[in-house]
C-alpha cells in the first residue's frame, strides 16, 4: 500500500564462515565456533529494547513535480 509500518521481532542470530580461496576451499574461521556442524543453542540472538511507534511525517519532496514531468514524458 505504500504505507510505512512497524513491526517487533525476537532478536536476530547470524553466523558467518571465513573460507580459504583455492580450489578446495576450506573453513579458516567461524562464528559461532564450527565443529561439525551449528545447533540452535550455539547462537545468541542479538536484541535491544523496544520503543513507542517512530515519529514521523509523509511528504512529497520538492523536486516531486518536477521529476514527474520529465519521467511521463
Amino acid at each position: 500500500t505504500g504505507k510505512f509500518g512497524v513491526t517487533t521481532t525476537d532478536g536476530i542470530v547470524v553466523g558467518a564462515v571465513r573460507y580459504r580461496r583455492g580450489a578446495h576451499p576450506s573453513p579458516i574461521a567461524t562464528t559461532p565456533t564450527l565443529s561439525g556442524s551449528w545447533t540452535r543453542s550455539q547462537f545468541h540472538p542479538w536484541l535491544w529494547p523496544t520503543w513507542e511507534d517512530p515519529v514521523y511525517h509523509e511528504r512529497l519532496k520538492p523536486l516531486f513535480e518536477a521529476m514527474r514531468g520529465v519521467w511521463t514524458k
